[in-house]
């Protein structure tokens, strides 16, 4: 089982131009376990309780106030070398919550969420697109996020949504075998999420990883980090792949835009079913419209009602067809 832990850093205020990153590791579930032993010894070592990245740099912080300058580095580049030993994946993405704010009203943002959900959103899309494998059952992640930041509960509504969209479709309904018909690429080959939930970084250690990386970030994003961190990120984003992926305004502009494409046609395709609804409730035949596809139901007909029904709709296609051409 795949593990992703992600945090984030930056603002979430839209009445500038600072980035909001949100940043996080993937790793094996068993690896992650041995992570954590391993963490942990290295903060007991330090004489360290909880590490938090923008803590280290302050030397008056009371955490870490006892390390000398170079106690810190070597801090730093331990825990650096248990990262790159432990995680398969690090992703980076970032946008401007203004440019979020201008490029969306509320309406959308009450069902895509605040900038943060919305990111989180957009790196699980990444995350898709590169562990899409089409020859085998799609991955299974489990996903983790810091508690406490004031967008967490959005943040897991769109998890849960993401969870339920790309469930396998049920092999029976009602107690009857279901057959397939044209697939569902969500429930196919999407990314699925197995379990979702917050975490806290007094316990939860790979969420400290997240936290180095997602500070290493806004460091360098917002041109504050010094010669000797650089050294140490640059070392990072060599021993681990990373994915960083920058929504612009023009990108976010154009997800948007097909989002919203997406739900006019959505509305198409229920307004369909609609009208075949009604059709087949004049042929004693029940359709009901599932969020995983659709169910006709004839049970009722006997054998020989039911030839008479396929056979007078097989008369009003060929009708409609006529009077098409």
């Amino acid at each position: 089982m795949i593990e992703a832990y992600f945090d984030e850093s930056g603002v979430h205020a839209t009445h500038n131009d600072s980035f909001l990153i949100v940043a996080g590791y993937l790793g094996e579930e068993a690896k992650w376990s041995a992570f954590n032993k391993r963490w942990a010894a290295v903060l007991s070592h330090f004489n360290i309780d909880r590490f938090h990245m923008k803590d280290l740099r302050n030397l008056r912080h009371k955490r870490f106030r006892h390390l000398t300058k170079t106690d810190r580095l070597e801090l730093l580049t331990t825990l650096i070398d248990t990262t790159a030993e432990t995680a398969l994946l690090g992703t980076i993405g970032y946008l401007r919550p203004s440019d979020y704010q201008v490029i969306t009203d509320q309406k959308f943002r009450s069902k895509y969420g605040s900038a943060y959900g919305f990111l989180i959103t957009l790196s699980l899309l990444k995350l898709d697109s590169v562990l899409l494998n089409e020859i085998r059952e799609p991955d299974t992640i489990r996903v983790f996020l810091e508690e406490g930041h004031a967008n967490a509960a959005d943040a897991l509504r769109l998890l849960r949504y993401w969870q339920e969209d790309t469930v396998p479709a049920p092999t029976h309904y009602g107690g009857e075998p279901l057959e397939q018909g044209v697939p569902d690429p969500n429930r196919t080959s999407r990314l699925r999420i197995s379990d979702f939930r917050l975490g806290s970084k007094t316990g939860m250690y790979p969420l400290h990883a997240a936290d180095m990386l997602a500070y290493f970030a806004s460091l360098a994003l917002s041109f504050r980090i010094d010669e000797e961190f650089t050294g140490l990120f640059d070392g990072l984003l060599g021993r681990v792949p990373h994915l960083s992926t920058t929504w612009n305004r023009g990108v976010l502009q154009e997800f948007v835009e097909r989002v919203l494409a997406g739900e006019r046609e959505q509305q198409e395709i229920r307004s369909g079913w609609n009208d075949v609804r009604r059709y087949l409730a004049s042929h004693d035949i029940k359709l009901k419209v599932l969020p995983w596809g659709v169910t006709i139901d004839g049970r009722h007909l006997s054998d020989e009602e039911w030839e008479e029904v396929k056979r007078r709709i097989s008369a009003d296609l060929q009708d409609h067809q006529g009077q098409k051409k």
